[in-house]
């Protein structure tokens, strides 16, 4: 993560249903990024984070357990979706599969309840997001990867963000 000196903290990812940190600096839990996931940023003060390197043309299919799962939107799609389109894909492989799905925004959660029409965000390549299901599914989501080359600003101290599609080169 290329990053201004002394903002990020920790790093943590959603794995086996709890959390696993990465504290800036340090040996321990110095995990790999991995394509289609999200992850938590801890800052000290808003940072722009820059990735590079050519994208695979079609993003990864995630293989998703039961209960809640940390995706990366910029392995979903390179345009916009929203909320309730993300759930009927999912459902439209087996009924009832996806229940709701969540963003962190402005120092807290903001959940859409598949199916009902309220909170309907746009979700937004960069971003990550859970997903709650009730069953595991393996999902191919529609459409394409995002641009070779992106940055990510991130304006709270805690910031939900997305791998890129696969990157390869520098």
């Amino acid at each position: 993560m290329r990053v201004q000196s002394g903002t990020a903290v920790e790093l943590d990812r959603w794995i086996n249903d709890g959390w696993e940190g990465h504290r800036c600096g340090l040996p321990p839990n110095d995990f790999p990024l991995e394509t289609g996931s999200g992850y938590f940023v801890r800052l000290t003060r808003p940072a722009t984070w820059t990735y590079r390197g050519a994208v695979v043309a079609t993003p990864p299919t995630l293989s998703l357990g039961t209960g809640w799962n940390l995706i990366g939107a910029s392995a979903i799609s390179g345009t916009p979706s929203v909320a309730s389109a993300t759930c009927t894909q999912l459902n439209t492989v087996q009924a009832g599969t996806a229940v709701e799905l969540d963003r962190w925004i402005d120092g807290g959660w903001e959940g859409h309840r598949c199916g009902l029409p309220v909170n309907d965000f746009t979700l937004q390549a960069g971003q990550g997001y859970f997903i709650r299901l009730t069953r595991p599914a393996t999902w191919a989501p529609a459409g394409s990867a995002p641009v070779s080359s992106a940055s990510v600003r991130t304006t709270t101290e805690q910031q939900v963000l997305a791998t890129p599609a696969k990157v390869v080169g520098p």
